[in-house]
């Protein structure tokens, strides 16, 4: 299995940074445009295409990163204050219904048939969908578990590219290609880091769970 590249989270002149690698094979950010991947190293990017990041937030059940590490530091920074916290954990706690219960993915056989001989069926993926700040929006769908019975949710965070800065004097991509190995920097709000955590909340009882133990582990740290 190919692991995929992690993105940075830290705190960098008085605001949280997400440093995205955006050309890698292996990074959990691709650039879209009208819902299909697009190679950013070969086309000029425009200022509605969509970086679609694979977002997680935490690894071997300890370490904190992306969305887990963007709260940590947001109440750390008093960004995100104590309430609003366990307004957060409340939230979490009382989520009555999971997205991976409540839908499933479904196959619609047609009538349509395909060069005469082959039957042709529609695997119907369920989507939820919650808009963040400035243009930026989260999705979530349903995968099969590769190793398991069941349904594996999956967050996805979409970004417009006029919302992300280089790394160096040129500032934008807007206009122009990636370049080899380019890492962009987004700019999470506080309302983006609590919506994300809350969509984490909804997805499974493991993330339910997950996010309820990331946000008293940070209450009881600091």
């Amino acid at each position: 299995m190919i692991n995929m590249v992690e993105c940075e989270v830290r705190w960098e002149d008085g605001r949280i940074v997400g440093l995205l690698p955006i050309t890698l094979p292996t990074s959990k950010v691709r650039v879209k445009r009208n819902g299909e991947p697009i190679p950013a190293r070969q086309t000029k990017l425009r200022e509605d295409d969509l970086l679609e990041w694979q977002i997680s937030y935490k690894k071997d059940e300890e370490v904190l990163i992306e969305a887990g590490k963007m709260l940590e530091i947001a109440y750390n920074r008093g960004i995100i204050t104590r309430e609003e916290l366990k307004q957060l954990r409340d939230y979490a706690v009382k989520v009555p219904q999971t997205f991976d219960k409540q839908f499933k993915i479904l196959k619609e056989e047609t009538n349509r048939a395909f060069l005469g001989e082959f039957k042709v069926f529609f695997r119907h993926i369920p989507i939820i969908h919650k808009d963040l700040d400035n243009g930026c929006f989260v999705e979530a769908e349903l995968k099969h578990k590769q190793r398991a019975v069941g349904y594996q949710p999956m967050l996805y965070v979409f970004i417009p590219v006029r919302n992300v800065v280089t790394n160096d004097a040129v500032g934008s991509l807007v206009g122009r290609t990636a370049r080899p190995k380019e890492v962009v920097k987004w700019f999470p709000t506080k309302n983006d880091i609590i919506e994300i955590m809350k969509t984490f909340a909804v997805l499974s009882q493991k993330h339910r769970e997950d996010v309820i133990e990331i946000i008293e582990r940070i209450i009881s740290k600091f």
